[in-house]
């Protein structure tokens, strides 16, 4: 009585720890066919991703910041158009032409030259949210532009975090 017990346990066990794997799978993969949805053609780079989210996530946070602390309406139209431009940024680098497919290494070229645009766009709006961030803090030194979009972000994450403590 006891084994058979201890068999319908780790039967039961087993099974819960199967439904968690397939539910995970089907997560990642509702996920990753709703990232795709506009771009069959390649698949997006998630870090790339994550950059434009986190991005999208640090201007809705000045803006509540400056929301706060500034009456100046200028910093957030700055932060409007911010923002306006992620969301830009974001939708050009989801969506793909279903064109691309017939071209092959024409596509291919274009493709990539998309995301280096995307990249290079996604750097200045970080480095001008840098900017805004900076300029609220009224130091002395002058602002450094990032080379990387990594840098800029962790940068600004810094920033934000200083404002904050400021603020409180």
């Amino acid at each position: 009585m006891k084994k058979l017990l201890k068999i319908v346990l780790r039967d039961v066990a087993l099974f819960a720890l199967l439904l968690t794997l397939v539910r995970f799978a089907f997560k990642r993969t509702y996920h990753f066919l709703n990232a795709h949805e506009k771009s069959i053609i390649h698949e997006l780079d998630r870090t790339f991703l994550e950059y434009i989210y986190t991005a999208q996530k640090q201007a809705h946070y000045t803006m509540i910041l400056f929301d706060d602390v500034d009456n100046d309406q200028e910093p957030l139209q700055r932060i409007t158009r911010i923002k306006e431009q992620l969301t830009h940024i974001e939708s050009k680098y989801k969506k793909n032409s279903p064109v691309l497919v017939l071209l092959g290494p024409i596509a291919t070229t274009s493709i990539i030259l998309k995301e280096k645009q995307c990249a290079d766009m996604l750097l200045k709006q970080m480095n001008t949210l840098g900017s805004l961030l900076h300029e609220m803090q009224d130091e002395v030194v002058l602002f450094e532009h990032s080379n990387t979009v990594g840098a800029a972000l962790a940068r600004n994450k810094d920033l934000l975090k200083v404002l904050r403590r400021r603020i409180a």
